[in-house]
């Protein structure tokens, strides 16, 4: 069998609009629920993320998992209704909060670990070990370019932005120049 030479922008556009993410995921539920976990793909995330650190906050969350704000806190709701985590108020800022897990929440991590990992090995199947690891270069590269094109587009906003501001400066000075005074 020779390798494809040819790029099939379909598969790309496939992977990048996240077809194989969601299939993954659909996967990932129906194995939690075949084990009798009561989490979901999106929670997992989470899970996971909480579980790799010390501390974290909502924020931290929301990086790791590229969840928007209000998905991260609808998550972490439901998460401390199911008592897998709870929130604790940071000692510095009152306003923030850190999210750990529950003993529950630590139990449900190692067992769900288990079938995760299960899950991902069957559906890597067929790769060889350096095709994962180019997959996992070149999507890296992809994650950066995006990334960098967003940072660049804030830049260019936060530029336009204080032109305009600093444009209507302007305007108001010299308004203020051509008001007569009054004394």
């Amino acid at each position: 069998m020779t390798p494809t030479t040819t790029l099939d922008y379909r598969l790309i556009f496939a992977l990048m609009n996240g077809k194989v993410s969601t299939a993954l995921r659909r996967r990932l539920n129906a194995d939690f629920r075949a084990a009798g976990l009561e989490v979901t793909g999106e929670q997992w995330d989470v899970l996971m993320a909480i579980s790799s650190r010390d501390l974290c906050t909502q924020q931290d969350l929301c990086d790791a998992t590229s969840f928007s704000k209000p998905t991260m806190t609808r998550t972490i709701n439901a998460l401390e209704e199911m008592h897998l985590v709870t929130r604790r108020k940071t000692r510095v800022d009152f306003r923030r909060n850190y999210i750990v897990l529950t003993i529950n929440g630590l139990q449900l991590v190692d067992r769900a670990q288990a079938i995760a990992v299960r899950t991902l090995k069957e559906c890597l199947r067929g790769l060889s070990k350096i095709d994962m690891l180019t997959a996992q270069r070149s999507l890296n590269i992809v994650l950066d370019n995006l990334r960098r094109q967003e940072q660049q587009r804030a830049q260019r906003l936060s530029e336009e932005q204080h032109r305009t501001a600093e444009a209507n400066r302007q305007k108001v000075r010299k308004m203020h120049a051509a008001a007569p005074h009054k004394r």
